[in-house]
Parts: structure tokens; sequence; C-alpha cells
């Protein structure tokens, strides 16, 4: 339980109301400039990539490199931070979700720890995709990248990401692959290795997208005079 006048203080004026984790009865009711979503058409045609991963593999350094090899190719490109607890994002990007919800408020007026205020910032995300939808609503014709946060569990076994990605999908027709990153150092045992293809396997069920997985920070390993135990054809 918590108190409204909470709520009225961690999103102050310009933010949709905090529901409860479990409630679906505060809706974001638009912003000025905007159309409500109801009343928008879809993004037939456009593309983009969820990019997923664990913490600190470098999903928000792909997203940037990304975006630049995408635009020396002529690609109209827009990042879409999905992570609202990434305060330090290297990239300038289109859409981000703090301006809708913060990590650290949460923690701070609900009592919640880290992980129990990321899974109500996705909840939150999820009841209030109506912000989503009007801010993307601007970006038409550009190709898109989702950086979204890196804890394990929004994937596996919480369902409000797959929530999320599914009304993009089918509803708003966004055509989405997902790219997960590893960190090269789960290579470097096999019980590390095979951990991280559990997960990988448990998140591609989950999402049900089509799935590209990539070893990150290869390297590192030179760097630190480390090698794989194996060729790199093995992974």
């Amino acid at each position: 339980d918590h108190d409204d006048d909470d709520d009225d203080r961690l999103l102050g004026s310009s933010m949709a109301p905090l529901p409860s984790p479990s409630s679906h009865d505060h809706k974001y009711q638009g912003e000025k400039g905007l159309d409500h979503v109801s009343g928008m058409a879809n993004l037939p045609g456009a593309y983009g990539q969820v990019v997923i991963g664990s913490a600190g593999s470098g999903k928000s350094t792909y997203c940037h490199a990304m975006r630049r090899y995408l635009e020396k190719c002529n690609r109209d490109v827009a990042i879409i931070n999905m992570d609202p607890g990434n305060d330090r994002i290297p990239y300038e990007c289109e859409v981000d979700v703090m301006e809708l919800v913060s990590l650290n408020e949460v923690m701070e007026t609900m009592g919640l720890g880290p992980n129990g205020a990321m899974i109500f910032c996705m909840e939150y995300i999820e009841v209030n995709l109506d912000w989503l939808r009007a801010k993307l609503s601007r970006l038409k014709g550009k190709y898109l990248l989702f950086d979204f946060p890196g804890q394990l569990e929004l994937f596996i076994h919480h369902d409000s990401c797959a929530k999320i990605l599914d009304t993009m999908i089918n509803v708003w027709e966004i055509k989405l692959c997902a790219v997960n990153l590893l960190d090269s150092h789960v290579a470097r045992t096999a019980s590390s290795f095979i951990l991280a293809l559990s997960l990988t396997l448990a998140t591609m069920l989950n999402l049900a997208l089509p799935h590209l997985n990539f070893l990150s920070k290869i390297d590192n390993l030179n760097r630190w005079n480390e090698s794989l135990p194996h060729k790199m054809d093995t992974y």
C-alpha cells in the first residue's frame, strides 16, 4: 500500500499518476501536441531491434555503434531507451522512458529495492503504453533500436516486457527481432556457457521473437591475456 501524495511527488505534473504494481486503472491521458493512441494509425512497415542482455553486456554501446553504422548506410535511425534506470546514456535518444517513470524515484517513493522497482517500472510502462505509442508515432520512417534493461528476470519469467513487445508487433505492426548480447566471459568455462545458453533459451521462448545471440566484448579477452577454451566456431 502507498499514499497517493507520494505518487504526486514521484511523477510530478508532467507524468501519469503512479498505479500500484497490480493496478490497470491508471492510464496515461496524453500530453500537449500528441493525439490519443486510439486515434492513431499503426506503424506498418516499421522495423527495429530489441536489444537485450545481462547488465554490463554492452547493450547501450551496441545501440550507439549500430546507430553510427546505419547512419553511414544512409538509414534514418531512432533509439528508444526502455531502461528506466539508465540515467547515463552514451547516445542521444529520440524517446526516453525515464520521462514517464524513473527507477530511482520509484525506489525512493515506494520503498522498493532495485529489482522490485524495475519490475514495477516495466509494469507501469505496460499500463501506460499510450505514452510510448504517442512517442513512436513521431518516428515514422525510422529504423528503431529499443535499448531494454539488463535484469534477466524481466525476460525469463516476468511477462510485462513480453506483453509490451507483443503489442508492438501484433497491434502497432512493428517488425522486430531480438538482439541478445552475452558477455564473452560466459564462454570461459563450460558451466557458465551452459548456464548462459539456458537463460537465453528461456528468453527466446518467453519473447517469441526472431532472435540473434552475440558474444560481446570479445576484444577484452586479448586485453586481459585470456583466451576461450575452444575455437570461436564452437560457440
